[in-house]
């Protein structure tokens, strides 16, 4: 069967436009801080025990990001991901510790979220090399909109230091939301893909919401680009998209093979291949 013509790009931006890994050393490094400043902990241990912890989970590839008792990433998905799930497993190993962590789940879960939600403006705008270009030659050829978990402004603000571009930017889709799976039926809750060590979760309501709200962008004739399986590609790739996985290094071994072997997704490693693949 000919396929239809790719017309329309959906791209993210953390990740995918951006360096996410440059981008995040400033606000991980604040956020140890301000964890040691909470706890009563001093620096190096939390070095050191983190490092023990990272070194672990990266050998797991069961391991994930958990929302709503759902693994919603890999936990290697990019070092936000990583960071809070190392995070997790030290608060929890040391919830009857002589330091000053909480006891209950929920209260550590809480002084997590306030330690990223203060440490995060301390994080620089790094763009992946060639993004500008990227972004130009997309605009000419095809219809484009950026589909981004991060807020619609600050994507905004950081776009303009790059240039002048008209790509509509729909924030807030919460890729990893799976709160309201028991509301979105059209698709299976899980799959688990050829070679991958667990299940993967499809029913993400808030994104499949913008995805269907983007007029014209309709399977048959978009692309979308993403750095992560799991959050960016995995459900659109079900529903029929054609997907684009920028690999990074936090791309799991098992999800190469397994985007290469799909026939209407690729796996790219520079922003050369991704033109190459929508041109084909």
């Amino acid at each position: 069967m000919t396929m239809v013509e790719i017309t329309k790009v959906i791209l993210d931006f953390d990740g995918t436009l951006t360096d996410v890994e440059k981008e995040a050393k400033p606000a991980l490094a604040k956020k140890g801080e301000l964890f040691c400043e909470r706890t009563g902990m001093s620096r190096d241990l939390l070095d050191i025990l983190l490092e023990k912890i990272k070194r672990e989970v990266i050998q797991d590839p069961t391991a994930g990001w958990t929302n709503d008792g759902i693994v919603v990433a890999s936990a290697t998905a990019d070092p936000y991901v990583l960071d809070t799930v190392c995070y997790f497993k030290l608060l929890e190993k040391l919830k009857n510790s002589r330091y000053d962590i909480p006891r209950e789940q929920e209260s550590r879960e809480g002084l997590l979220q306030e330690l990223f939600h203060e440490s995060y403006p301390y994080a620089i705008t790094a763009f992946r090399e060639g993004a500008k270009e990227l972004l130009e030659t997309l605009e000419i050829i095809y219809e484009v909109a950026i589909v981004t978990n991060s807020r619609t402004d600050s994507v905004m603000k950081k776009l303009n230091q790059l240039g002048k571009f008209e790509t509509p930017v729909i924030g807030g889709a919460k890729k990893y939301d799976v709160k309201e799976r028991y509301l979105f039926t059209s698709v299976p809750e899980f799959i688990q893909p050829e070679g991958f060590p667990r299940l993967v979760f499809l029913r993400r309501k808030k994104y499949k919401d913008v995805l269907d709200g983007l007029e014209g962008f309709k399977p048959e004739n978009t692309a979308v680009v993403g750095d992560i399986f799991e959050l960016d590609l995995v459900l659109p790739q079900y529903v029929g998209y054609r997907t684009i996985l920028l690999e990074t290094p936090g791309t799991q071994v098992h999800e190469k093979p397994y985007m290469k072997s799909q026939p209407n997704s690729f796996l790219a490693k520079s922003f050369g291949e991704i033109m190459k693949f929508l041109k084909e």
